[in-house]
């Protein structure tokens, strides 16, 4: 239970900094970045409060959802340039 609300704690941090960056530098990879880790915090923090095995596949389709936002702002920082 406390690695869950760690991870979230800290998601919920990076998508503070993710909009931080976002509003100061215009920078939508920041932003992008941050919704991942709101997503991965979300993720978390539903572990916290539903067992897990009973929503797997939601899990498992909201990570990739994460993963997807982290993978598309790595290839707009590379396009970027």
């Amino acid at each position: 239970m406390t690695v869950g609300l760690v991870n979230g704690a800290l998601s919920i941090f990076v998508l503070f900094l993710g909009y931080w960056g976002y509003k100061e530098k215009k920078s939508i990879i920041s932003l992008l970045i941050g919704i991942a880790f709101a997503i991965f915090g979300f993720s978390h923090l539903v572990t916290l409060f539903v067992s897990p095995d009973r929503l797997v596949n939601f899990l498992v389709v909201l990570r990739v959802f994460g993963y997807l936002f982290v993978a598309f702002a790595l290839y707009q920082e590379m396009v970027r340039k």
